[in-house]
Parts: C-alpha cells; sequence; structure tokens
C-alpha cells in the first residue's frame, strides 16, 4: 500500500469519526457526551430550537423550489418534461414519497449527518425509475479495491433490524456529501458543533431546572443546634413541600429561634443567561449560514438591511446546497451520451421575488429591450399566454453589433452592405447552428474515443496472438472478418450522439424559416436520413481502418520489420489523433446534410452557401452562392479559385458543406 493511499484511508477514517457500529451504538446512548456534561447526537441536537428551525427552514426551501429537467440548446435550454429524470426530480421519486418530501428528507440528512444517500432503482433500459431514500447513519462510504487491484469507492449499507451489511456499487447510489477533506464522505455538522449545542442543550435544562425550582438557587438553612439525621431528613422533606415549584412562589415561611436561610450559588442576571441563550442562536446560525431573521432573531435585522440578508441566503446559504446536489443528479442519472445534452438546476427565481412594482418595472424594461417576450413575462407570473405574446418587440433605431462594421466602413470583405429582413435571419440562424457544432463536438469526441478504444483492444489483442508467430495469413482472415461485424457495433455506440445532435439541429434550424419550436417533429424521414448518415460513416471508418492496418504490416514486411510493432504504432496513433478528427468532421459534415435534407422537407427550393468569419480565402469564395433543390454547390471535377491560394477541384459533388479538412461553414435557406 502507498503512503497517500494510507493517508487517504487514515483521513477517511477521520471524516465519518467513528465507524458504523461505533456510530449506531453511540446514538442509542443519546450520542458522544460533551463538556458541558450533555450528550449530542442528530436527534438530541433537533430538540434544540434554533437548529430545528434551521433545518426545517433550509429543508423547506429548497424542497419547495423547482427543480427541472432541461435539455441543453446552443444558445439556452428547453424544459425537457418527457425525460425520466424530470419526473424523478420534479413529481415522485418513487410510488411512496413526493419529490417535496423527498427532497426535504435529503436535506434535513446532509444538514445534519453531511450526507444524504438515495439508492438508484434501474430498468432494463438504463434509465433510473426511482430514487430510495437511506438514512446516513446506516451508511459507510468506504474505499474497497476492485478486480484489478486499484481503489474503488463502494457503500456498505447496515440493515437496522438484522445489523447484516451489505455493499451497493457507486453507480447505484446518489450521494450528495457536504464539506469534506476528501469529497467522498461529507463531515457531520452536529459532530464537529457538538460542544456548542451541548452547551446549548445545557443551558436550557439549566432554566428548566431553574423555573422548576421556583427560580430559586440551592438553600442551606442554619439551624440553633446540631440535628440529627432524622430530624435532617423531615426537614428537607417539610420544607420541600411547603415552598418548592412555581404554584407555591409566594407563600410565606416563618424561621424561628436563630434559624436563618441563605442561596448559594450565582443568579441568573450574574451569570448573563440571557445573554448566553442569544448568543447560543447565533452559535447555530453560524452552523448552517443562517440569517438570524430568518428564524425569528432580529437583534441585528433593520428595515434597511433585511433585503440585503435575503439575497445573501439565497446565494450563500442555499445555492451552494443546491449546487453540490444539481452535479451529482448530473453525474448519476444521466448517460455518458446525455451528460451534454441534458441537465438538471434548481429554479432559485422563486426563493426572491420583489413586489409587485419591482416586477412588473423589471418586465417592462425587458420587453422593451427585446430579450423578453410579454408572454414570457405572463409565464413568470403564474398567468396564461396572450395571442400575439410570443413576439419580441425592440426599438427601431438599433442594429445588431454584428452589422455595424458594415455601415461604417471597416469591412469590405463582403460585396454586399445591405441585408434584407431574410439575409439577416439566414447569417443569424448560421452563425447559430455553427455555435451548435462547436458544443457537440465533445459528446462526438467522446463517442468516436469509445468507439476507437474498443477497435484498438480487438486488434491489438488478435495481433499479438496471431502476429507473434508471423502468421499473417491468419491474421488477414481475421480482419476480414472483424471489420465486416465491426459496423454495427461501432453504429450503437456513435449513434446516439448523431441523433441527439439531429434534435438540436431541428430545434435551431426550424426557427430560421419561421416554425415555432413546438411544430418542429423529428420525422420518420429525417430519422431514417440520421441512422443512415451514421451508418454511412461507421461503414466508412471501417474499410479506411481495414485498409490503413493492411498497408501497415504489408510495409512492415516488405521492409523485414516487426508487422507487429507496425500494427501497435498505427494503432496507438488512432487512439491519439481519431476522436479530435472524427468530432471536427462529423459535426460539420453533418450539421451541413441534416440542414439540407431538412430545409428541402420543408419546402425551402433555395439554399446558401454562409462561410464562417474565419474562413478561408476558398470558403469565402463560396460565401454567399446559393443553388437549387436539385443543384450541388459544386459538381464533380469542377475547381474553387482564390487569390493566395492553390484551387481545389472536387472528387464528387459538394451539396454541404465542409469543403475542405478544417472547413466551419454551414447553409441557410435563401
Amino acid at each position: 500500500m502507498g503512503i497517500a493511499r494510507a493517508v487517504m484511508e487514515q483521513r477517511s477514517s477521520y471524516e465519518g469519526g467513528l465507524s458504523l457500529k461505533d456510530g449506531a451504538l453511540l446514538e442509542a446512548f443519546g450520542g458522544r457526551a460533551t463538556s458541558s456534561g450533555v450528550r449530542v447526537n442528530a436527534s438530541k441536537a433537533m430538540t434544540v430550537s434554533a437548529v430545528y428551525d434551521c433545518v426545517k427552514i433550509i429543508s423547506e426551501d429548497i424542497a419547495k423550489l423547482p427543480l427541472k429537467t432541461y435539455k441543453r440548446l446552443d444558445r439556452g435550454k428547453a424544459v425537457a418534461e418527457k425525460h425520466p429524470v424530470y419526473t424523478l426530480l420534479h413529481d415522485r421519486p418513487n410510488p411512496w414519497m413526493t419529490a417535496f418530501n423527498f427532497r426535504e428528507a435529503m436535506q434535513a440528512c446532509i444538514l445534519l449527518w453531511g450526507n444524504n444517500y438515495a439508492e438508484i432503482e434501474w430498468n432494463k433500459a438504463g434509465r433510473p425509475v426511482a430514487l430510495w431514500p437511506v438514512r446516513p447513519d446506516m451508511v459507510e462510504a468506504k474505499i474497497v479495491k476492485d478486480a484489478r487491484g486499484r481503489p474503488a469507492l463502494a457503500y456498505l449499507i447496515t440493515d437496522p433490524e438484522t445489523g447484516r451489511q451489505e455493499g451497493l456499487p457507486v453507480e447505484y447510489m446518489n450521494h450528495v456529501p457536504g464539506l469534506s477533506f476528501l469529497g467522498f464522505r461529507g463531515l457531520s455538522v452536529i459532530g464537529y458543533w457538538r460542544e456548542a449545542i451541548g452547551l446549548t442543550l445545557a443551558a436550557s435544562e439549566y432554566g428548566s431546572r431553574f423555573f422548576a425550582n421556583d427560580t430559586t438557587p440551592g438553600l442551606i438553612l442554619t439551624a440553633p443546634r446540631k440535628l440529627n439525621k432524622e430530624e435532617k431528613e423531615t426537614l428537607k422533606e417539610d420544607f420541600r413541600i411547603k415552598y418548592e415549584g412555581l404554584s407555591k412562589k409566594f407563600r410565606m415561611g416563618i424561621l424561628e429561634q436563630g434559624w436563618d436561610i441563605k442561596t448559594l450559588g450565582m443568579k441568573p442576571q450574574d451569570a448573563q443567561y440571557l445573554e448566553l441563550r442569544k448568543f447560543q442562536i447565533l452559535e447555530v446560525c453560524r452552523m448552517f449560514r443562517m440569517p438570524p431573521h430568518k428564524i425569528a432573531s432580529m437583534d441585528a435585522a433593520t428595515y434597511t438591511n433585511i433585503e440585503h440578508q435575503g439575497i445573501e441566503y439565497k446565494t450563500d446559504t442555499i445555492q451552494p446546497w443546491t449546487k453540490r446536489a444539481e452535479q451529482v443528479y448530473n453525474w448519476k442519472l444521466f448517460g455518458a451520451a446525455e451528460r451534454g445534452t441534458y441537465f438538471c438546476e434548481h429554479v432559485l427565481d422563486a426563493l426572491l421575488q420583489g413586489d409587485t412594482a419591482a416586477r412588473t418595472d423589471s418586465y417592462q424594461k425587458r420587453i422593451y429591450s427585446g430579450n423578453m417576450t410579454p408572454n414570457e413575462a405572463r409565464e413568470k407570473e403564474n398567468e396564461n399566454p396572450l395571442p400575439g405574446g410570443d413576439d419580441l418587440w425592440m426599438p427601431m433605431n438599433m442594429i445588431p453589433a454584428s452589422m455595424a462594421a458594415d455601415f461604417n466602413g471597416e469591412d469590405r470583405s463582403l460585396e454586399r452592405r445591405h441585408y434584407s429582413l431574410g439575409e439577416i435571419r439566414a447569417k443569424r440562424g448560421a452563425a447559430l447552428r455553427r455555435r451548435l457544432a462547436g458544443s457537440y463536438r465533445k459528446i462526438f469526441e467522446d463517442a468516436a474515443a469509445r468507439m476507437v478504444k474498443r477497435e484498438v483492444q480487438d486488434v491489438g489483442k488478435a495481433a499479438k496472438k496471431m502476429l507473434g508467430s508471423r502468421s499473417l495469413e491468419e491474421f488477414e482472415v481475421w480482419l476480414e472478418d472483424y471489420y465486416r461485424k465491426f459496423p454495427d457495433v461501432a453504429e450503437k455506440i456513435m449513434l446516439p450522439a448523431y441523433a441527439s445532435y439531429a434534435e438540436a439541429l431541428l430545434a435551431a434550424a426550424s426557427q430560421e424559416i419561421g416554425m415555432k419550436p413546438d411544430e418542429a417533429e423529428m420525422s420518420p424521414e429525417l430519422e431514417a436520413f440520421t441512422r443512415k448518415v451514421a451508418q454511412a460513416f461507421v461503414q466508412k471508418h471501417a474499410k479506411s481502418s481495414q485498409g490503413q492496418l493492411g498497408q501497415a504490416y504489408g510495409k512492415a514486411v516488405v521492409d523485414s520489420d516487426d508487422p507487429l510493432e507496425a500494427i501497435e504504432g498505427r494503432l496507438g496513433e488512432w487512439e491519439e489523433k481519431t476522436p479530435a478528427k472524427v468530432s471536427m468532421r462529423e459535426t460539420v459534415r453533418f450539421g451541413g446534410a441534416f440542414a439540407r435534407a431538412f430545409f428541402f422537407s420543408a419546402g425551402v427550393v433555395t439554399l446558401v452557401w454562409v462561410a464562417g468569419a474565419n474562413a478561408c480565402p476558398l470558403c469565402r469564395e463560396m460565401d454567399g452562392k446559393s443553388v437549387g433543390r436539385m443543384e450541388p454547390f459544386i459538381r464533380n471535377g469542377d475547381e474553387v479559385n482564390a487569390d493566395g491560394v492553390d484551387p481545389l477541384r472536387a472528387s464528387s459533388d459538394i451539396g454541404h458543406p465542409p469543403l475542405h479538412d478544417g472547413c466551419e461553414c454551414t447553409i441557410s435557406p435563401g
């Protein structure tokens, strides 16, 4: 075991304090003892009114926030109500609980224990179908060794009835840790603030006993003579019956024959009892970063700062907790292919809402500036939309910033100086899809990396087995058979990226021709087109891979080199370079192909080539060129010429970008 891992395991034990069994035992005995003599655990801490208020208010405020699942667009997002995660987090996480109850309980757990846990129930299709809360004191996050001997995180869950522990893999546990030294197990707030809570409980108990004893501290009776044991006990009992308790507060007592009475101990004002109680409220507020006015402690609140304290409560108290939960939900509940497209997020605007006058003024400014529609404002006010309320309004004396150069004469690279409304919309739509391509490059790169990794592992294993004895014929037969079947495997890996990108392209392209987002649906024809493009890619990739490998070991044989080394060298190049190349090429190629198919299916009769801002001379030469429905932009054998660069001769018809490797051009409806 390495030093770093040993330190990690020691520290992980420290983070949790006790082991699970020891912690459960202490819980049963009321928790650890404090210097004040009071035992403290999570349940005991909740008897402190300030702790109860903080936990209740924070948990309720987070539970009442809308938690929605969104689909990421090129610019902005759309609510994904049909995604199964939306139902889990927004409506019902399991058959027994509402979303409010579930999230309230989860937040209370992390506030008291420093962690919350929910077991994820998956269906056979790999979708989460339920979240089941697990008590934090019944779970132990632990570093174990996986099948390969590497450190891995696992969860041990103790059955409260039998005491038997069962392991749960990390992918089956939705675990949100609080503040942590290592990040995989949160620190218990109650554990670290045990002394402060113990002092609060001790002060409360002192006050209760004080009032139960008639607000009178200990007393000493001085007798004029020595009393025997029986006389002392009789005197104590008689005094207790007559004078102890609030109901006997004003009874008159008479002492005779030299008897005297003295008080023992400090008076409440001497011990600054009330100040101590107030200070402990502030101590609890510090534990949870809670503004005191939220739990009715108004000493530091004024009319001028109460609003700012409310804002700080949202940004400093609530937002860190929501961000923790969101990141774990996005990690655990979405598959690798979905994480770049779908995400969940709390709507924090629901927590702070100004008065009617302030809201109206804000809506008015946003509507008049063109960044909000009237119906969007009505939706925020929980009002139904109005006809015509989805249009954006803006002042007539403004132009897009991107067009400012055309009016002041700074940009001389384009011949056209005046744009029609259709041309402006086309350029804006092309720019939107260009950014969309950029946002999907990571998704395509990840998918291509998985595809190439599978390919490299399979081919590398076979090459070591067969080429070790220079059995080239056997390897060639295996390679032929492998790449005949590989496209089916590669399609399953790559198709989700194409399908997700197609949906995003559909939403963006539909707006360019005036369609509303809810009117744009993925038709069976477009779905078939998407699959056809993906199949064409994997077929071409398989053919290229097989050809490259044949060249590699063929050249090695001619040069009397080791074919195995040649194969492994080529596989290493693929793993390093291919994913990025595929990502760059396919986002542009499929983006252009899908846009062309969609526009023509929607009735567009003319398409226009749109060059990017940093386009090369050849692409800028193509900028603005338009073609009809059955025409390519460049025919097989035609040349594109531009000053300062070599001409480009087309080896086939080019109906959409890219014009060449690295091209980021797009097409738009004419």
